[in-house]
């Protein structure tokens, strides 16, 4: 399945556990061949110190542990 990064940005990400990480705010690409790394997530003022944060405070999560993208994105957080 294909997406353009614009439908993602805004759709809700949870764990694979069901915890509610954010909701996707912008993303980390590599400069070389254009490859998604990153997800970086807007956490709308929760705190999650168990997650490593950008410099303004979003959740960075690797793109490969996007497991399924529907209404909400799932991702693997191991």
């Amino acid at each position: 399945m294909r997406k353009f990064i614009t439908e993602l940005v805004g759709k809700r990400v949870m764990t694979d556990d069901g915890l509610f990480l954010g909701r996707i705010d912008d993303f980390v690409m590599e400069s070389n061949s254009g490859a998604l790394v990153y997800l970086l997530l807007n956490t709308e003022g929760r705190e999650m110190e168990m997650f490593k944060t950008d410099e303004k405070g979003r959740v960075v999560i690797p793109y490969r542990g996007i497991q399924s993208v529907r209404d909400v994105v799932v991702v693997n957080t191991d």
